[in-house]
């Protein structure tokens, strides 16, 4: 028993540095699902501060059903009930839609992606809000696997069976090679020549994800501006 209780807090001190932990679908199959802290740095370091912004919002899920609301209303202004209408009660009043939006400098949204949860404990809002916030890093390319279980159940409830392919749709970025020193005493080719910022593995790493999960071709960025460019462009596709 004492062996267990350390091999256990063995197991939860290396998620903790590695921020992956493993999951079990409820058909028992497990994967692996790095954290949304662990995840955050690296979105950050694609999408930094200065050019965007996450904006996250919770309306009630009875806005997302604008026509049914209209019908509710309908039947509080004539004082008839719902049962006179034929509509259902209500019993969602304590589930809340949280939408995350990924917006740039000129206040365009990106990306968006939303989360429903039912608010009954003191931290159910702050953990509906991690929801749609990880499902937002999820849709561009920070641990996709969420979408790939949501597909899964798309899958099953078509009576359908996917079977992995080993090729990659798309090979790999490779890093840009770095210039080789000068050796001293050596003139340079071109002493006026432009200096050419690196482009982050990070970066490299995001645009090969994102044009993998879309099935895109794209060509290999030379400067760290065109790279940007490219991130954003297959981040609208």
């Amino acid at each position: 028993m004492r062996q267990g209780r350390f091999y256990l807090e063995f197991v939860m001190e290396t998620q903790k540095k590695t921020g992956v932990i493993q999951l079990f679908s409820p058909q028992g199959e497990a994967f692996d699902y790095e954290r949304v802290s662990a995840r955050t740095p690296k979105f950050l370091a694609a999408y930094p501060p200065e050019n965007y912004a996450v904006k996250i919002e919770a309306t009630d899920a009875l806005s997302v059903k604008p026509g049914l609301m209209r019908l509710y209303e309908k039947c509080i202004e004539t004082g008839k009930t719902f049962n006179d209408y034929g509509l259902p009660a209500i019993s969602i009043a304590n589930t809340l839609v949280f939408t995350a939006k990924l917006i740039d400098k000129e206040g365009n949204v990106l990306r968006q992606t939303s989360a429903l949860y039912v608010i009954q404990g003191q931290k159910d809002f702050e953990t509906g809000e991690t929801a749609a916030y990880q499902r937002l890093l999820a849709s561009l390319g920070f641990g996709g696997e969420v979408y790939d279980n949501d597909e899964n159940g798309d899958f099953r409830s078509q009576s359908l069976t996917g079977v992995p392919v080993t090729e990659p749709v798309q090979p790999p970025l490779q890093p840009q090679p770095q210039p080789q020193p000068q050796e001293a005493g050596v003139p340079k080719e071109d002493s006026n020549a432009e200096f050419i910022e690196p482009i982050p593995q990070t970066m490299l790493d995001q645009i090969t994800q994102l044009a993998r999960m879309k099935n895109i071709k794209y060509t290999m960025p030379k400067t760290k501006q065109t790279a940007r460019k490219l991130l954003k462009d297959l981040t609208v596709a």
